[in-house]
């Protein structure tokens, strides 16, 4: 790795992320799971401690995370830090078989990932890994049924100059009021009402 980092500056920073772990499209267990992101949570994994800045610059907002399963927040966060988190929830949401946390979890890894893709370091490689994670998404057959990425948006979300995430930048609804978001970044099959396996 440092070979590669004299090569390549900066590059054992990408390749030390836990991210291509989390992408791997096979079986995790947890004790891996709470390893990888060791570094990002509190010692009893109840609080995110993100990163403020990834290779000398900032990642995200500013903006505190109050639960470890908010992917709301994560999203809003927006960064290369928040689409790992949201990415590790998923992959946690896996091995609990948590098919409605799941579900949540890869909508919003969707969403947030033009968040990771648009970064330097990732664009030239973005088709490549949303196919990884893709896969990962399809490691649980129900939500595989109910959501596909939208290709198109989310390669306009990354070649768009502009991609906010935190809500409160976001333009208002004209008629509304409320705040807009971005368009979907998944299609959502529609059928009848997801059993709890809890």
């Amino acid at each position: 790795m440092d070979q590669v980092d004299n090569i390549l500056p900066g590059s054992s920073e990408v390749f030390n992320l836990p991210l291509f772990d989390l992408l791997q499209n096979k079986p995790i267990r947890k004790s891996q799971l709470n390893r990888l992101i060791s570094d990002y949570c509190d010692s009893d994994s109840l609080f995110w401690k993100l990163p403020k800045t990834y290779k000398g610059a900032p990642d995200g907002e500013s903006l505190p995370i109050d639960s470890i399963y908010n992917v709301d927040l994560l999203y809003q966060r927006g960064g290369i830090f928040s689409f790992i988190a949201i990415l590790y929830i998923v992959r946690l949401a896996e091995v609990k078989k948590d098919s409605f946390l799941h579900l949540k979890a890869v909508m919003y890894a969707y969403k947030s990932f033009p968040s990771l893709a648009r970064h330097p370091d990732f664009i030239g490689h973005w088709e490549d890994i949303l196919t990884a994670f893709t896969q990962v998404h399809h490691r649980v057959e129900i939500t595989m049924l109910k959501l596909t990425p939208n290709f198109e948006t989310i390669k306009e979300q990354i070649e768009s100059k502009n991609f906010i995430t935190l809500r409160k930048l976001r333009p208002r609804h004209p008629v509304t009021g409320h705040f807009m978001d971005n368009a979907p970044t998944f299609i959502e099959t529609k059928f009848g009402p997801l059993e709890n396996t809890n």
